[in-house]
């Protein structure tokens, strides 16, 4: 497993959610950036230390798209920053996909 910090940022192609992104990079962590069509972002670039995953934060396959991505390229998910303003129940979702995850008890 990996020993780098990994983040979630979603609303990541933008504003507050891109700046996050750029810090969390900047700051040594592995990042997965999430907006509806973030890959067309100008702002990021995918990397080794950066996955970007297109898709609305409101269905729940995205939200499961973009914890699958954070464990199989990372291997591990740290922190979770929702910069969406739609609903903060999207939040919510998120976490709970983590916390049923069986590749997410394991880590503990």
């Amino acid at each position: 497993m990996s020993t780098t910090e990994t983040a979630i940022v979603t609303g990541a192609s933008q504003g507050i959610g891109a700046g996050l992104v750029t810090r969390f990079l900047e700051k040594g962590y592995n990042v997965v950036g999430n907006s509806r069509a973030i890959s067309a972002s100008t702002n990021l670039t995918p990397s080794p230390q950066l996955a970007l995953v297109d898709g609305d934060i409101g269905d729940s396959t995205t939200a499961q798209k973009i914890t699958d991505t954070a464990i199989r390229r990372f291997g591990r998910i740290d922190v979770l920053v929702n910069t969406m303003l739609a609903c903060w129940c999207l939040s919510l979702l998120l976490i709970t996909l983590l916390m049923i995850s069986k590749r997410w008890y394991r880590r503990f």
